[in-house]
């Protein structure tokens, strides 16, 4: 009977990575898919703003990678398109300064993406709700006061939302 219970459990546990495994890989073919339809254009929008929402403080190097990529290709096709990550879930939180240590390749690449004038816009409001001051941010991080309000705001100006 032990031997059946630890079975089912490693099946458990086999199966929820599994699961999670298949969430993240359509969610990169469908935000890759997006791009594709948007270089299958010939015009491009006024620009595209990247979502980043994920309870896992450690995903956003994963998004900002799948970002760098897709930014090389659109920026080829349409050298004048304007570009913003908006970041508003727990990942947002590698980028405090008490951080910087701990994700030091996600600081590195937030200041490469930024000098290359892309905004890197996290949330306030969510940053309250942690009980952690903007100040904890740093200088090449941009606040907004809401990080959907961030996302409509660009959405207005005739951006196009993809979602890493």
């Amino acid at each position: 009977m032990a031997k059946l219970l630890n079975l089912s459990s490693r099946f458990n546990t086999y199966f929820v990575v599994f699961l999670l495994l298949i969430g993240l890989t359509t969610s990169v073919s469908a935000n890759e898919e997006e791009v594709n339809q948007l270089l299958a254009k010939k015009t491009a929008p006024v620009g595209v703003v990247f979502e980043v929402v994920s309870w896992d403080e450690a995903y956003l190097k994963t998004a900002l990678d799948a970002f760098e990529k897709y930014q090389k290709q659109l920026k080829e096709k349409f050298p004048e398109i304007k570009l913003a990550i908006v970041t508003h879930g727990n990942e947002q939180f590698s980028l405090t300064e008490a951080n910087k240590k701990k994700y030091q390749a996600t600081h590195k690449q937030v200041q490469r993406i930024t000098e290359s004038e892309v905004p890197v816009h996290i949330c306030a409001g969510h940053a309250k709700m942690r009980a952690i001051d903007v100040e904890a941010f740093p200088e090449y991080v941009s606040v907004s006061a809401r990080g959907p309000g961030e996302i409509e705001n660009y959405q207005s100006e005739g951006y196009i939302l993809i979602i890493l």
